[in-house]
């Protein structure tokens, strides 16, 4: 039987994208996508300043218990091109924290997991604290990938499914059928203009999905929260995410993402 830890690390890509920010299908990771499995300290969450009247939309929190069907009609675009659509921005930073991961997933790792993504262009330095005190590093420069060993870079073919996570879990969350994203006005969000949407959905919908069906066995709760996107380019600007289990055990967890330092990333180089 695998150990806690190892356990751990298959579990984690489901945990994170429960949490957070289009295919739902096992596809190869993206190039520009760095690997994760830090733990994020908690951090307060930027205060969200409403700057306009757009008409809210009322959103209906989803039930608990499992869910046939798929909304009525798909998520706006601006929502679920809008991980890809930062990925194209020249830099930014990313940051993801989950906090309350050992309610969901009591396999002794720490409480909070942090992941950090510092892009420009299409290299990038990915850091992950799973808050038990283990950090992973890794790198994507020159084309070429990089994981960090005792401080120092080595290369290697590829970054582990680890450090894709936020774009799996991104792509997964804004899939039609998992949750439901509506308009919900303008907002001031990390210094940007940004349009806000409201999300609600089901975890039983999201572990119907293949990658996600083992780590959440039978899973039922809901996932609901904010999201916005940058007003002008439609890119990610910040997600805050809770997730209620119900079963197979009862537990609540909230995920924050934030994007900032958008074009003001410096080169990205390698650990000497």
């Amino acid at each position: 039987m695998a150990s806690a830890p190892n356990r751990i690390r298959t579990l984690l890509p489901a945990i994170l994208l429960l949490l957070a920010i289009t295919a739902c299908g096992p596809s190869a990771p993206t190039p520009t996508t760095p690997p994760p499995t830090a733990t994020i300290a908690p951090t307060v969450a930027p205060t969200a300043t409403r700057i306009a009247t757009r008409p809210a939309a009322t959103a209906t929190r989803a039930s608990s218990s499992p869910v046939v069907g798929t909304p009525s009609a798909p998520n706006p675009a601006a929502v679920t091109a809008a991980y890809t659509t930062l990925q194209k921005q020249s830099s930014y930073h990313l940051e993801i924290k989950v906090v309350g991961l050992g309610s969901l997933l009591p396999l002794g790792i720490g409480n909070t997991l942090t992941y950090t993504i510092d892009a420009n262009g299409s290299d990038q330095k990915i850091v992950i604290d799973d808050g038990s005190g283990t950090t992973q590093e890794g790198y994507r420069v020159g084309g070429k990938t990089y994981l960090v060993t005792n401080g120092q870079a080595v290369e290697s073919t590829s970054l582990p499914l680890l450090f894709t996570l936020p774009d799996l879990l991104y792509s997964s969350l804004t899939a039609q059928g998992v949750m439901t994203f509506t308009l919900s006005g303008d907002e001031q969000m990390n210094g940007r203009s940004t349009v806000k949407y409201q999300g609600n959905g089901s975890i039983a919908r999201l572990a119907a999905n293949p990658l996600f069906a083992l780590a959440l066995p039978n899973a039922q709760g809901e996932v609901h929260g904010p999201l916005w996107v940058d007003k002008t380019e439609n890119f990610l600007v910040a997600a805050d995410f809770t997730i209620t289990l119900t079963t197979p055990q009862a537990g609540t967890a909230k995920m924050r993402l934030d994007v900032t330092r958008v074009g003001q990333v410096g080169p990205i180089t390698l650990p000497r």
